[in-house]
């Protein structure tokens, strides 16, 4: 499900305001969005915007215009570029150069980049320096056929949606040196570069770049409440990739749509399961140790919300069972579930049993009796280690693999 289309605003990321004068480099760049058969659109609120387009030389597939979509910041551009060429708005990326052109991004659904060479200014969007930077963007994170190596969708026995994906497999994709990489960012909450990006920065771009392709942000404007699943001590932090996944998911769906929810803790430490696998053979890791030691700050409020669960690696899936139990008895609308990494295929799917009830701002002392569990097994896509181990042979040699994901400077 590789990207197929990328609407630019017309006037500063693709034209010299006013003029049919391409900006330097934008005829290569559509050129080699072109060869990967990606369709392109351009937006504008001027009236002459069709006619400049045409004599522009520039091959752009649709010219959308303030006559037919209205003042930009509605969304109707996106929704009209998308539906003209047929695809889903996650299918789509826009480009942007001011705030009223990412506000067109965002109304619209989708991942917003700001091309800071149209001369515009906007503290929202993914920063773009250059053009090529948006193809090197696209390359690396973009063209993937398998966003996810493991997912899962189904159902408990109350008819509760289970949505789970992981981005990859614990062993590195084959590759020792990924292995390593993962581990210590992920575990040792090391800072670690490969082919000269930070690690936790390429985790958390292709995380982004997986949950948009898959539709996963982008089906409604509501607010979107992100948790980071807390470690297995009372005191631990939250690891810090985890905490920057977070941070910059607000550049493309601005502060209001976007919070950090840090409502789930724990309560009492509970047993470390990686410990527990290694000494026992992995039979007594259990679901209830994780219900057992969580608790939601009182206040914290989720009805009718969409939460959001990260985790660093899930085995038997656990600690994001845990988390979905806690946010429904909360309220929340839905609850989608996240890993880095993914150790197996196994996934245990968890219900309160019949007269079981779950208060989420208490600690509580239920006994295994009280979950039915059925064990599930995600769907794995092998594809998607290649392409991941791929991608960063590709981020090698680009110029974003040491600013991924930064936002423009303030003015």
């Amino acid at each position: 499900m590789p990207i197929k289309g990328v609407l630019f605003d017309l006037d500063g990321p693709l034209l010299v305001d006013g003029t049919v004068k391409p900006r330097p480099d934008i005829p290569a760049l559509l050129a080699a969005l072109h060869a990967h058969g990606i369709v392109i659109g351009a937006a504008s609120s001027s009236a002459t915007a069709g006619k400049r387009a045409a004599h522009s030389g520039l091959p752009i597939d649709h010219v959308l215009k303030q006559s037919r979509c209205g003042n930009k910041g509605t969304g109707n551009y996106v929704a009209a570029f998308c539906g003209d060429a047929g695809f889903e708005t996650h299918d789509c990326l826009t480009v942007w150069d001011d705030q009223f052109g990412f506000r067109e991004g965002i109304n619209g659904r989708t991942l917003a980049f700001h091309a800071e060479w149209g001369g515009g200014i906007s503290k929202y969007g993914i920063r773009l320096q250059r053009p090529e930077e948006l193809l090197e963007y696209i390359e690396v994170f973009f063209l993937k056929n398998a966003p996810w190596f493991a997912e899962l969708n189904a159902t408990d026995t109350m008819g509760r949606e289970v949505i789970a994906r992981a981005l990859i497999d614990g062993n590195g994709a084959g590759s020792e040196k990924i292995r390593q990489a993962i581990y210590e960012t992920l575990k040792e909450r090391k800072n670690v570069h490969v082919n000269g990006a930070p690690m936790p920065l390429v985790l958390v771009t292709h995380m982004v770049a997986s949950a948009y392709l898959d539709g996963l942000l982008s089906s409604d404007r509501d607010q979107v409440l992100w948790q980071i699943y807390p470690g297995h001590a009372v005191k631990s932090d939250p690891p810090p990739i985890i905490q920057e996944t977070i941070q910059h998911l607000t550049l493309f769906r601005s502060r209001a749509g976007v919070k950090s929810l840090y409502g789930l803790n724990r309560v009492v430490d509970a047993p470390q399961s990686h410990k527990i696998r290694l000494a026992d053979g992995g039979q007594a890791v259990e679901f209830i140790n994780q219900m057992n030691s969580l608790a939601l700050v009182k206040g914290t409020d989720v009805e009718g919300k969409r939460v959001y669960v990260i985790d660093d690696f899930t085995t038997e899936g656990y600690s994001l069972e845990a988390a979905r139990q806690m946010f429904y008895a909360a309220g929340a609308r839905s609850v989608h579930l996240f890993a880095f990494g993914k150790y197996g295929s196994r996934y245990h799917i968890e219900t309160p049993s019949k007269n079981v009830s779950i208060d989420p701002y208490k600690l509580s002392k239920f006994k295994a009796a009280a979950f039915d569990e059925v064990q599930g097994r995600m769907t794995r896509n092998e594809e998607a280690l290649t392409e991941f181990a791929e991608s960063l042979k590709r981020l090698k040699g680009t110029t974003i693999k040491d600013k991924l994901l930064q936002s423009s400077p303030p003015i």
